[in-house]
């Protein structure tokens, strides 16, 4: 009995298949997406080392976050609705974070947060 389980899951998870996800209808482009996740990369790193407190921390960073985003004139629903389908689609998400590092380590990173908090 035991033996026919395991045979009966071993054959039923070799023929699922795995979720396709849908992209939503206003998802944020892969390029501009880069960008935002550079910016609220520098924003947070720079939150993280002025503000210790991790109320007032994810406080600040929710606030700025947001007014970020509204710079760009994405609403958080949207790019949490990106994001979630670039998770869900490894190949796009890891392509976005390789040109996130690369434009890190490319720039004086400190030099960029006044520009983001303006």
């Amino acid at each position: 009995m035991k033996y026919s389980i395991i045979i009966f899951l071993a054959v039923f998870s070799c023929t699922l298949k795995p979720k396709e996800s849908k992209a939503p209808a206003d998802l944020i482009p892969q390029d501009s997406m880069i960008f935002l996740v550079h910016d609220l990369s520098i924003l947070e790193s720079h939150i993280q080392q002025k503000y210790i407190q991790l109320e007032r921390y994810a406080k600040i960073m929710r606030m700025t976050g947001d007014s970020l985003l509204s710079q760009h004139g994405i609403s958080r629903k949207r790019y949490e609705a990106s994001l979630m389908y670039y998770s869900e689609n490894p190949a796009l998400l890891n392509g976005i974070y390789d040109s996130v590092l690369m434009r890190l380590e490319g720039s004086s990173a400190v030099n960029d947060v006044p520009k983001i908090i303006e």
